[in-house]
């Protein structure tokens, strides 16, 4: 063996106490696993994890890789001795080179890192149940022998986790401990216990969280330490506009389970049954799992019974109102068509006396024979016409009663009871939703029939002016001669014209980061290089440091010494440890020169050959700095900066964004950083602190005074190759001091996405954050 095994690969066989003269007994031995592929288990899903004692565990090899079909990678396999046995046979040897081979790919920082993860999960699983590279546990369970097994492909290219598994089992079988160590592994290939919820039930769970948090969650079976059973659902959800917080939900007995699942789908059927009235969000709590609401209402299954009585309760309320509220306009409709067809019966008499008029007008006999006439037979016939229109109306009214008073208020079919069922919420509230249609179709028609009335009133109105002006006429036969050949144009359809201006807002064009940010990055990075001077673009590169609330001091006149002498010691203590120091130089001979103007950089996809600017020697920071240049530096900055806001403008109306300390807020005399997106915002907030946030939301309008942090800000284009855009950074700077802000909403919400902690593996950082949300417009001048 040792002409085989040399130098590095004797050290990591002593890592792993592994002597291949002497190998134990208990690693050669093998008893057939007697292990059954099936349609069920022939899968590659992880949905079960266990801490499986190391003594139950075989090993074997396999000559595959781990994407291989089951069938193929477990025919294929041969227990741990044929590979670490020498042997003199042909087949033998090559395998006892392909093990070594594994060895010498292998470090000892790898299986160490393996291990200290396992340490870390020895009395708990890991928040999200899974962890990285649980993949590579290719440990399977044999129900008839009632033994795991790992395979061992040997095509990979990393081993640490089976060397990890051979170290453990060669520690435990030289030290005999009395309690058998443990990994947390996932098993593959097994499906669900069923032991709380069938697999049914969880693929109802999954389509019902979806539909809530428009996100896959993952039902995992969980064995803990002891053997003990639970069923965990892990998924993301949104907490807050785009922001997303990990939910965790234990389940650990039947009776929760189904409570939990019966919530669920009650849930489900009210948001898909009765889309209008429920909605229903999302929220973590201090212990990261997933709670319901309706509006401020936290809803769980104890509560559901009184929930669901509730509901009906209003909604039987609701519909008293909207029966109301039909009965109303049925009686209007029914007045109004009325009054249509006494105004239609009235319009068509005066038309027919009207075209009388124009027949006669023809001929002078005619003319004559119409000037003549009797007027008090006419008004006679007048009266006699008015009452047979009114004994018409009055036959239409009683001929239509019905159709006036239709009755089409909403009768609910079910009597009181003491608990009410999802069935009978769904029953009342598509009541109230067909209610809701036939006073909205009852409305419309009301509208349709009094604009229509409105017509036809126009029309009796001309109509009847037309006859008096007629009858104005018939005093002279010479005046009504003279009238009557008159070629006057008739015009009894037209109604009175209704002038209506259009005061509709014009439609503006909303801003989303997703399909926006491309556009408004070249838009926006084209405007600043032709706008902003080289100083101004150094003001605000440094505006986005720690600089900057140096810079809101001196720009309100606050010479506060101390604060300036610590950002100025932070800078330098930041320049020392830096590439671009050296111990004796005082001065950059370079500038803002970095490299030569050949050398490729990229910024995402896009090529450039640009020099990235460095915040010192924008502030001339170096080891002979003194407080007074640094301030004067910062002045002179400041100044540039207050002279470049008024070049850039919001192109769209934005939401902006920006995380802070619990006590910090808007502060109306300074320059402020703000984000795009609220998602960016987080990430790039670096949080110290155990308390809660504050998230300040402006609605900032179009037109309104900001600069952009585009790529140019970040370079220097002396060679003009920097691609157009805002590629580097989403965030936006705002003068506040040019603006008023108007608080119209505050609301919480809490995350876990965002935040980093020691052992964020077993337990993520949860916390709440306040949202105060403002109306943003120009500054009034006083």
């Amino acid at each position: 063996m040792d002409s085989v095994v040399k130098g590095d690969l004797k050290k990591k066989l002593k890592y792993l106490d592994l002597d291949l003269d002497k190998i134990q007994d208990e690693l050669i031995s093998y008893e057939p696993l007697n292990y059954t592929i099936t349609r069920l288990n022939n899968d590659k899903d992880h949905r079960v994890f266990k801490h499986v004692p190391i003594n139950k565990i075989d090993i074997l090899f396999t000559p595959c890789l781990r994407s291989d079909s089951l069938k193929d990678k477990y025919n294929k396999a041969l227990p741990l001795f044929k590979y670490i046995v020498p042997s003199q046979e042909e087949d033998d040897l090559e395998r006892y080179t392909i093990f070594l081979k594994m060895l010498n790919k292998v470090t000892i920082p790898e299986i160490e890192n393996v291990a200290s993860v396992q340490k870390e999960l020895e009395n708990n699983e890991p928040f999200r149940v899974t962890y990285q590279k649980d993949h590579m546990w290719q440990i399977y369970y044999s129900d008839s022998t009632d033994r795991y097994f790992m395979l061992v492909c040997t095509k990979e290219e990393t081993y640490a986790e089976f060397f990890y598994l051979l170290k453990k089992k060669i520690d435990y079988l030289k030290n005999k401990s009395k309690v058998t160590p443990c990994i947390y592994v996932p098993i593959n290939s097994v499906s669900y216990t069923e032991n709380y919820l069938s697999r049914d039930q969880i693929i109802d769970i999954e389509n019902y969280l979806w539909l809530f948090t428009k996100n896959w969650a993952l039902v995992f079976d969980v064995f803990d330490s002891d053997n003990c059973l639970t069923t965990q659902i892990v998924g993301d959800t949104f907490v807050y506009d785009d922001v997303k917080s990990t939910y965790k939900i234990v389940i650990s007995s039947k009776e929760e389970a189904l409570k939990f699942y019966k919530l669920l789908k009650a849930l489900f059927i009210m948001q898909t049954e009765v889309k209008d009235h429920f909605k229903f969000d999302t929220k973590i709590d201090s212990n990261n799992s997933l709670e319901l609401y309706l509006g401020q209402v936290r809803l769980t299954y104890d509560m559901l019974t009184e929930f669901i009585k509730n509901e009906v309760e209003s909604a039987k309320q609701e519909i008293d109102l909207q029966n109301e509220r039909i009965t109303t306009v049925e009686k209007e409709l029914g007045n109004v068509k009325i009054a249509v067809r006494k105004n239609e019966e009235e319009y068509l008499s005066k038309q027919r006396e009207i075209s009388t008029y124009l027949e006669y007008k023809k001929t002078f006999f005619g003319k004559v024979k119409y000037f003549f006439k009797p007027k008090k037979k006419a008004a006679e016939k007048e009266e006699k016409t008015k009452k047979k229109i009114e004994k018409e109306v009055e036959d239409f009214v009683d001929a239509n009663k019905d159709k006036f008073i239709d009755n089409k208020t909403i009768e609910v079919d079910f009597k009181e009871k003491n608990f009410y069922t999802i069935e009978d919420l769904v029953y009342i509230y598509t009541c109230l939703e067909k209610g809701e249609k036939i006073y909205q179709d009852l409305f419309q028609d009301l509208k349709a029939k009094k604009l229509l009335l409105e017509n036809i009133s126009s029309k009796v109105k001309n109509a009847s002016l037309y006859i008096e002006e007629i009858d104005k006429h018939r005093r002279s036969i010479f005046d009504f001669w003279k009238y009557a050949n008159k070629d006057e144009k008739l015009s009894l359809e037209m109604g009175d014209e209704n002038k209506t201006s259009d005061t509709s807002n014009s439609l503006k064009k909303s801003f989303n980061i997703e399909y926006d940010l491309e556009s408004l990055g070249q838009k926006v990075d084209q405007m600043q290089r032709k706008k902003l001077s080289r100083e101004e673009m150094d003001s605000l590169f440094v505006a986005k440091s720690e600089v900057l609330p140096i810079m809101n001091l001196l720009r309100n006149g606050n010479m506060d010494q101390i604060a300036i002498e610590n950002c100025l010691s932070d800078l330098i203590e930041q320049y020392n440890g830096s590439k671009y120091h050296l111990d004796n130089e005082t001065f950059d001979i370079f500038g803002n020169v970095t490299d030569d103007g050949r050398k490729l950089k990229y910024i995402g996809s896009k090529s450039h050959r640009e020099n990235e600017k460095n915040l010192y020697r924008v502030l001339n920071v170096n080891q002979k700095i003194d407080v007074f240049d640094f301030t004067e530096k910062v002045q002179i900055l400041t100044n540039y900066l207050d002279g470049a806001i008024p070049k850039g403008r919001a192109e769209y109306d934005f939401k902006l964004f920006k995380i802070c300390q619990i006590t910090e807020e808007i502060n109306e005399n300074y320059f402020d950083v703000f984000n795009l997106s609220v998602e960016n915002a987080l990430n790039e907030f670096d949080d110290d602190g155990e308390g809660a946030l504050n998230l300040i939301k402006l609605n900032f309008k179009e037109d309104l005074p900001m600069l952009y942090y585009s790529n140019i800000i970040f370079f220097d284009n002396s060679n003009q190759t920097l691609p157009l855009g805002m590629d580097i950074s989403t965030s936006v700077l705002i003068d506040c001091k040019r603006l008023e802000f108007t608080q119209i909403n505050k609301t919480k919400f809490r995350t876990n996405n965002y935040f980093t902690e020691s052992n964020n593996l077993i337990l993520p950082k949860a916390k709440d954050v306040f949202v105060y949300e403002y109306d943003v417009d120009i500054k009034k001048s006083k």
